[in-house]
């Protein structure tokens, strides 16, 4: 299995990377977002959500 990420990780890189302003509204917000697009891609069979120590990560194919 290839490093898997947790979502709280995967937010933080993305405003990182964006140099965005974490407040709660921007957390939210794109959280949502995330969130939802991370959905289709395990729908799409591009990434895979495994459980490790009741944690939700998410992992690229």
């Amino acid at each position: 299995m290839r490093d898997a990420t947790g979502f709280e990780t995967i937010l933080q890189k993305l405003f990182q990377r964006y140099q965005l302003t974490m407040n709660f509204e921007q957390y939210v917000l794109v959280g949502s977002t995330v969130r939802s697009y991370l959905s289709w891609l395990r729908d799409s069979g591009k990434v895979d959500a495994v459980f490790e120590d009741s944690r939700l990560l998410w992992t690229a194919k």
